[in-house]
């Protein structure tokens, strides 16, 4: 169990299979040659999805309160959205592709950019998609 629940708005697909290709992956590329930001970033998105911060008694928000909802940030001022929404996957299918594709980019291209300046791209491409998207998640 990948210990999502209803509770979360996240649920398994196929048992755990986009878990484990992630995994299989991110073993096969090697985790020693991953870069930094994007090592860190790939742990904190698993992380996140498996819900590791509540093992902590760290209170986490339901995926209805921090998905992507430009209504939610423009006219409620709900400005944690525009980092949240980047870490909360609802399968572990969709938690495999976003990171598969972070993997590949990420490898290319944070040993070109630099740590820092990936790290900016990563942070100012999550927020231009927040606001890009006109859809309201919470409806």
């Amino acid at each position: 169990s990948s210990g999502i629940n209803a509770e979360y708005g996240g649920g398994t697909s196929r048992q755990n299979l986009g878990l484990a290709l992630l995994a299989f992956q991110i073993f096969q590329f090697g985790i020693d040659r991953i870069p930094l930001v994007t090592l860190v970033t790939l742990l904190t998105n698993i992380g996140v999805y498996l819900q590791v911060p509540k093992l902590f008694d760290i209170h986490m928000p339901q995926t209805h309160d921090v998905c992507i909802s430009y209504q939610g940030v423009v006219m409620y001022r709900e400005y944690s959205r525009l980092i949240l929404s980047g870490f909360y996957h609802l399968t572990d299918m969709h938690l495999y592709y976003n990171m598969a594709s972070l993997l590949y980019k990420g490898t290319q291209l944070e040993p070109r950019l630099g740590s820092a300046r990936f790290a900016s791209v990563i942070g100012g491409l999550t927020v231009l998609c927040v606001l890009c998207v006109t859809n309201d998640c919470t409806k």
